[in-house]
């Protein structure tokens, strides 16, 4: 057994549970976050660990039925606002992952699938999985009348509301600015608080909701940047010293679905991923190797998605840029990532040994590369796998169809507030009809539909759309 590889995945703890007091002694039945805690207590405690609460780093719970879209529309909905973290909290765990899944019966397996193969690439080390459902309970309380206090605890939702999702958008990039502050090369050289990131100003007005002007790139700079390169012989004919000498030791190239509207989801990138895992392989190193990271910061999402799926948490002591980011260096256009590795270089050259990631962004989280460089020597003769080699299975993945002239009942899958100078615009919505086909549209341009579209976290919201001449039409039920 000792030639198995040591990021093979496994299971090693599972536990069940079977609740019948619904209909003797309602009052006595658990709720549902009561079962996930002892389902989960009882899975750590088959796995023969007496810690393993305080190592895990993912927490997945599968939606509830009563959450869950569909002709359920007799139960009340989100009764619990964050199941994942309410479990973490009666477990001890401080998981840097939750998920609250969608609704479907393969979730279980996809949930294994999926963690098995982010537990293969480094993403995640201990994985809790579990799932409750509670309509006996929930029905027969209903029936005779019982408030059964279950109602949402103090927990926060998975989807921030928007005012403490700006005030973290704020803590999240403000160390980006003291960066930028610190780089005589910055468009912007100037520190800025979390809370003057996250105020809408004058000065600072929203421009795609929820960001506002400084979270967002600036491209109107004039900013340049050269890489020279050549090879170990050459640069010894040429006298370069080798104090000089930068490797890369292992790159990626790939692309997600080219149509926005086809992508998987909105909330993660199959191409960074992708790459991720062939840059490390190519350079037989993980994620913990290396010293500097440079994650390509158009807007908060692209850093948040790129760090999910290199497996780097967002609040990682490396910090994720080593320029100040495109909204506070500066974002010259197509080329800011050749500052990137310039930049990289002489922080590698000034730390011979260690290791440095930088990765690369193009259009809307569609085109990606990454390197990762260091002084150390590559080994062997150096081979880049071709990206077609691995392009086609990342295009080849099931994504929802789209439709054109969409009709009928639908939810919100994603959506934005677009904002000018004159102030709001419209809305735009990304939903999903009863058949889980997609659309776009947009939503009533009125004022108190955009003021509260701003307010409220309306992530799965129902309404209904209706196919138009120009533009879809979605109305909130």
């Amino acid at each position: 057994m000792t030639d198995i590889d040591p990021r093979t995945p496994i299971l090693v703890g599972g536990a069940q549970f079977t609740q019948r007091t619904a209909k003797s002694d309602v009052r006595a039945s658990l709720s549902p976050i009561d079962m996930l805690a002892k389902v989960a207590a009882d899975a750590l405690a088959d796995t023969g660990s007496s810690n393993l609460a305080a190592a895990i780093d993912t927490i997945a719970v599968v939606r509830f039925t009563a959450d869950s879209p569909g002709d359920q529309g007799r139960l009340p909905k989100r009764m619990f606002r964050n199941p994942p973290l309410s479990l973490a909290n009666r477990i001890g765990a401080a998981p840097r992952r939750s998920f609250y899944t969608a609704t479907g019966g393969n979730t279980p397996q996809w949930l294994v699938n999926r963690t098995a193969e982010e537990i293969a690439n480094g993403t995640c080390d201990v994985a809790l999985l579990t799932g409750a459902e509670y309509i006996a309970s929930l029905l027969s309380a209903m029936k005779q009348g019982i408030d059964l206090g279950w109602a949402s605890g103090p927990d926060a939702d998975p989807g921030a509301d928007p005012e403490d999702h700006l005030k973290w958008l704020g803590e999240f990039f403000s160390p980006f600015t003291k960066v930028a502050a610190e780089n005589p090369y910055s468009w912007f050289p100037t520190f800025r608080s979390p809370q003057e990131i996250a105020t809408p100003t004058d000065k600072n007005r929203f421009v795609g909701f929820p960001y506002t002007k400084y979270l967002n790139a600036v491209i109107e700079v004039d900013m340049a940047a050269a890489v020279v390169m050549t090879s170990v012989a050459k640069a010894r004919e040429l006298g370069i010293p080798q104090s000089k000498w930068v490797f890369l030791h292992g790159c990626g190239d790939a692309a997600d679905i080219w149509n926005v509207s086809e992508r998987v989801n909105y909330h993660a990138s199959p191409a960074i991923r992708t790459i991720g895992k062939k840059a490390f392989a190519m350079a037989d190193l993980d994620v913990g190797d290396v010293s500097f990271i440079d994650l390509y910061s158009c807007f908060p999402s692209a850093v948040e998605i790129g760090a999910q799926e290199l497996g780097i948490a967002t609040d990682d002591p490396r910090g994720l840029t080593i320029t100040g980011g495109l909204p506070y260096f500066g974002g010259p256009g197509n080329n800011y990532v050749m500052h990137s590795i310039v930049q990289m270089a002489q922080k590698l050259r000034a730390a011979p040994g260690k290791f440095g990631l930088v990765t690369g962004n193009g259009w809307y989280v569609t085109k990606h590369s990454a390197g990762i460089y260091s002084t150390t020597p590559t080994r062997g003769p150096w081979r880049r796998e071709d990206p077609k080699t691995y392009q086609k299975d990342i295009d080849a993945m099931a994504h929802p169809a789209v439709v054109e002239r969409p009709q009928g009942a639908a939810t919100v899958e994603t959506y934005t507030v677009v904002l000018d100078r004159r102030g709001k615009r419209f809305g735009i919505v990304v939903g999903r009809l009863e058949n889980g086909n997609r659309f776009l549209a947009h939503t009533q341009d009125d004022d108190a539909t955009l003021d509260w579209m701003m307010r409220e976290e309306i992530l799965g919201r129902p309404g209904t759309v209706t196919a138009g001449d120009v533009t879809n039409a979605f109305r909130f039920d």
